[in-house]
């Protein structure tokens, strides 16, 4: 009985399939996200907030390798007492490195988590706005497993970069 229905419905969908001939397109989201306006302003942006504190937290690396290639040099010439004092003091420098890079490493995860969602919310309705447009009954993301093949006439990816941009454009004003 059970095959009888799996069979049954299995003959339902194939039957189904050659009666639907929509227009389906896809698109890249992983192009999208490179190459769309909202994007390029936001590694801009990214790059104004947090190239500052990247060169201070570069510089600290910078004055911990002079450090210790100075202590290497001297160590010979040092007490021990002396040598203990810079061994303190290089750890301590390391510490302050590492707690800077860490800070730094999270408030970057952050901004860019934040961005992501934006951009990707954006790309959605870009998406849907096209797809409605110019009447389009599916319109797959390329960037995901679920497509197998997809013809290269189908690809929107640049109609749909076009409508990214103008959406954005509409959402800065």
């Amino acid at each position: 009985m059970r095959k009888i229905i799996v069979l049954s419905l299995l003959m339902t969908l194939v039957a189904a399939v050659p009666a639907f001939a929509g227009k389906i397109g896809y698109v890249d989201s992983i192009k999208l996200v490179t190459e769309s306006e909202p994007a390029k302003a936001a590694s801009e942006k990214m790059e104004k907030d947090f190239g500052p504190e990247n060169k201070e937290v570069t510089n600290l690396i910078q004055q911990y390798k002079k450090k210790m290639e100075e202590m290497k040099v001297q160590a010979a010439a040092l007490s021990e007492s002396a040598r203990e004092d810079k061994k303190v003091e290089l750890l301590r420098l390391k510490r302050d490195v590492e707690d800077r890079q860490r800070a730094l490493a999270r408030k970057v995860q952050a901004a860019n988590e934040s961005v992501r969602h934006t951009i990707a919310a954006m790309i959605v309705k870009a998406t849907q706005d096209f797809a409605k447009k110019n009447q389009y009954d599916m319109v797959f993301d390329k960037a995901y497993p679920s497509m197998v093949y997809a013809a290269p006439g189908l690809d929107v990816t640049k109609e749909v970069l076009v409508e990214l941009n103008r959406v954005y454009r509409e959402g800065k004003k």
